[in-house]
């Protein structure tokens, strides 16, 4: 019986890990995407910074 509740006390353990792991790579992947998009402004705004200064 403690051999039973050891086991099942185990995987409890191994599925709240998993939720903790799975919630962590989604947020890993949504920073990721803030940080491409962030990048993709600021190339946007470089760019145009560099063509008002050739204006000029």
């Amino acid at each position: 019986e403690k051999l039973n509740l050891r086991v099942a006390t185990a995987n409890s353990e191994i599925d709240i890990a998993k939720e903790t792991e799975l919630k962590t790579s989604e947020k890993l992947n949504e920073v990721n995407k803030e940080m491409v998009a962030r990048r993709e402004s600021l190339k946007l705004q470089w760019k145009k910074l560099r063509r008002q200064g050739k204006e000029n």
